[in-house]
């Protein structure tokens, strides 16, 4: 997938946020005018309204000895009563109080992208509104390859007739039965998401069984439902994982993998083997799970082969918080229809 570079990705968020909230601003204008030139009276009041501030400031410095308080609980009543006559003569024409409001998108950092301070007061670590977070984390992973691909594999054009029929091995269920098995399965995660249980999904199969295919289907479903999702191949969510322990400056991916509502593992068991890669993806896991995020990993391994790569704790994980699928059946790249 493509990967834009940090600071392309961070610019072109806050400009998306930017041009909202000057979009909107500029709509909150014309409908204020629009109710000047039926009730000129507003205009009068949003000018008494405005002029307050600064006639207090004034008064404070050219008169210390004056009981602020007192001014300032009077000044406080005449403008509740100048905004009851306002909010009065909007309903009289029709309108809702907030009509010449400015309606922003995030009311948290009113389409800012930064929060200055948090509901008690303190200062942020991270003065990245969520909104901010989120825009950055589409951009950087609504890439043209990924909404190309999930727009061809997704629920809606999955065909279970790609499937053998036919026994396979030992298996009890025929490939095409298996399929449609997991299919409904994920189908139902995707509608209950985040309310699922397990909260994970493991899917294991060889190569060509339809793994990546189904990993398609669930990204696109719950990117339809306005959750964030991360799907990146096991290499790059390692190579990410080690920009944020061993980087001065941590990856986007690596920032996001924390934040997602869904990451997506593809081909875990390829990735080049490294000596910090199963440390580095066993705590990923952990803190995800801590968490309650979720998560998704295909394989081309299966349990056995996973536990001499990871290790007992990693394989621990899995078997644990993680709903076991498999696929299997002859390559579907190979047949020919």
């Amino acid at each position: 997938m493509t990967d834009y570079g940090r600071s392309e990705i961070f610019k072109a968020a806050l400009k998306e946020i930017k041009e909202k909230r000057m979009a909107e601003e500029a709509d909150a204008r014309i409908r204020r005018q629009e109710v000047y030139q039926k009730q000129p009276r507003v205009r009068e009041l949003d000018s008494e309204l405005g002029s307050t501030g600064a006639a207090a400031m004034k008064y404070y410095l050219t008169h210390p000895d004056q009981d602020k308080d007192r001014i300032k609980k009077e000044l406080e009543g005449r403008n509740n009563k100048l905004r009851r006559e306002r909010a009065s003569l909007l309903m009289s024409l029709g309108y809702p109080e907030d009509y010449t409001d400015v309606h922003y998108e995030c009311p948290d950092c009113h389409d800012t992208g930064f929060i200055d301070r948090m509901p008690d007061g303190s200062i942020p670590k991270d003065p990245r509104c969520h909104c901010l977070k989120k825009k950055i984390l589409e951009l950087s992973y609504h890439s043209p390859y990924m909404k190309k691909t999930i727009e061809k594999e997704n629920f809606s054009t999955f065909n279970d007739q790609v499937f053998s029929d036919r026994p396979f091995e030992k298996y009890q269920l025929s490939p095409r039965d298996n399929a449609m098995r997991c299919f409904d399965l994920l189908l139902r995660f995707c509608q209950d998401f985040p309310d699922t249980d397990p909260r994970n999904v493991f899917i294991s199969g060889k190569t060509g069984t339809g793994k990546t295919y189904l990993c398609n289907c669930v990204a696109k479903a719950l990117l339809d439902r306005g959750f964030t999702v991360i799907f990146q191949p096991a290499d790059d969510i390692i190579n990410a994982l080690g920009s944020l322990r061993f980087s001065p400056e941590p990856s986007q991916l690596g920032l996001s993998l924390k934040s997602a509502d869904m990451v997506i593992i593809d081909d875990l068991g390829a990735e080049v083997p490294t000596q910090s890669g199963p440390a580095l993806l066993l705590g990923l896991m952990n803190q995800r799970l801590s968490e309650g995020k979720a998560m998704m990993i295909s394989s081309n391994l299966d349990l056995k082969e996973l536990q001499k790569t990871y290790s007992d704790r990693f394989l621990s994980r899995l078997l644990g918080s993680f709903k076991y699928l498999e696929m299997y059946g002859p390559d579907l790249r190979l047949r020919r229809f």
